[in-house]
């Protein structure tokens, strides 16, 4: 075909060169000019020769320039395709940098190949528009291949998506700067979603995401699902958000490092390291050192503070200084503890041992009893004073008495 066209053309240029002498010659709508400026135009005379096309030859210096210009219903040359001496192709340009340079707006139907892949650009209409990337003798719908589509020109997303089974989405970009990755619709600035179901064996697990660094060794925050109890939906799954270094520390539940774990369905968060949780929040009930919290806090193992601060959910024992309080005689706390072999009111060792203590209705107990006590040695204090005033009384008495006697013998 090339051959064809490229004879006659020549012929033609031929022909006008020698007949013409440098000036164009018509032929209807053919026009030939040798030269400096050597060209060759096809005009439509039909339209006062507003439409046409023009091929002609430049010399901007270090190159050679053929360029093919066109005009509709004007009387103005617009340059369209340049051909460069040094093998470059340009369109809207008369000065391509690259093999082929494109300036303006581009619409291409069709395949771009090279020796390995394959970019197939499809333009179905303003809503959707495809760009794929694959080997080109097995086409683009073949699993493992990639395209990216723009689609829904008034939301403007750009979607990079597998070809394989699944359909599912790989990674999107919405007009107003989301990203989601596993999901076509991204609702925040980075949504991801891993598609794939958790299993349903016990420590059964499934990375969803990963954050890494370098600090001599390759550091990693991983996100997994967990699940810490056989089942096949959310009660028995868990996430579990721990840390591992280069290729060590990778099973959540065992070995993850400095890791937090979260129970949607049953309200419990715990904290740890390999597969020890320090500290666990259940309900509402913080455990230390246990997971089955049964107060708000619950420790199993030492406190050091250096105060402790408690709001007394019992009344303080004032009561005790009242002067209608009955106040237990010492004769009858001896018989019951000779019965109990423990003080009134308070619990016994068995029971301490079993029960534990409450610190706070303990120390009131406590309190009571040494204001009890406090009692006591008041009444005991008087008695003894009673007894002090009585021996000096007695004391006179005897003085006096002796010295009558003194008196009755001197007489």
């Amino acid at each position: 075909m090339k051959r064809k066209f490229i004879i006659p053309i020549l012929t033609i240029i031929t022909f006008s060169f020698h007949h013409t002498f440098g000036q164009p010659v018509p032929f209807d709508e053919l026009n030939a000019k040798p030269g400096s400026q050597k060209h060759i135009e096809w005009l439509t005379s039909d339209y006062e020769k507003g439409f046409g096309h023009k091929i002609y030859n430049n010399d901007p210096g270090g190159k050679t320039l053929l360029t093919f210009a066109g005009r509709h219903n004007s009387t103005t040359w617009s340059d369209i395709l340049t051909l460069t001496s040094d093998g470059k192709v340009g369109i809207g340009t008369l000065d391509p940098s690259s093999k082929f340079q494109v300036n303006g707006n581009t619409n291409l139907l069709g395949n771009v190949t090279s020796s390995s892949t394959q970019w197939i650009i499809n333009n179905n209409s303003h809503e959707t528009s495809t760009l794929w990337l694959t080997n080109p003798s097995s086409g683009p719908t073949v699993v493992g291949h990639y395209y990216i589509k723009a689609f829904d020109w008034w939301s403007a997303y750009l979607h990079f998506q597998g070809s394989g089974d699944d359909g599912n989405e790989k990674l999107n970009v919405t007009f107003d700067g989301k990203v989601g990755i596993g999901v076509e619709n991204p609702v925040s600035k980075l949504h991801v979603h891993e598609e794939e179901q958790l299993g349903s064996n016990v420590n059964d697990t499934k990375l969803i995401t990963r954050v890494s660094g370098r600090t001599g060794n390759f550091m990693m925050n991983n996100l997994w699902l967990r699940r810490d109890d056989t089942g096949d939906n959310w009660f028995t799954a868990r996430l579990h958000d721990g840390v591992s270094v280069d290729g060590s520390f990778l099973s959540p539940g065992t070995d993850t490092r400095t890791w937090w774990e979260r129970d949607a369905y049953n309200d419990i968060q715990s904290w740890g390291n390999a597969a020890s949780a320090y500290m666990t929040l259940r309900a509402g009930k913080l455990g230390i050192g246990t997971t089955n919290p049964d107060e708000k806090l619950t420790v199993k193992g030492a406190i050091h503070a250096e105060e402790v601060r408690c709001d007394l959910s019992v009344p303080g024992p004032d009561y005790v200084f009242e002067a209608d309080y009955d106040l237990k005689s010492l004769e009858e706390i001896e018989q019951y503890i000779q019965a109990e072999k423990h003080l009134p009111e308070i619990p016994s060792a068995k029971e301490m041992e079993e029960n534990g203590v409450e610190l706070g209705e303990m120390n009131m107990l406590l309190l009571k009893k040494i204001e009890e006590l406090t009692l006591h040695l008041i009444q005991s204090n008087k008695e003894k004073a009673e007894m002090r005033e009585q021996l000096m009384e007695n004391s006179r008495k005897l003085e006096m008495q002796g010295k009558m006697i003194e008196e009755l013998k001197s007489e």
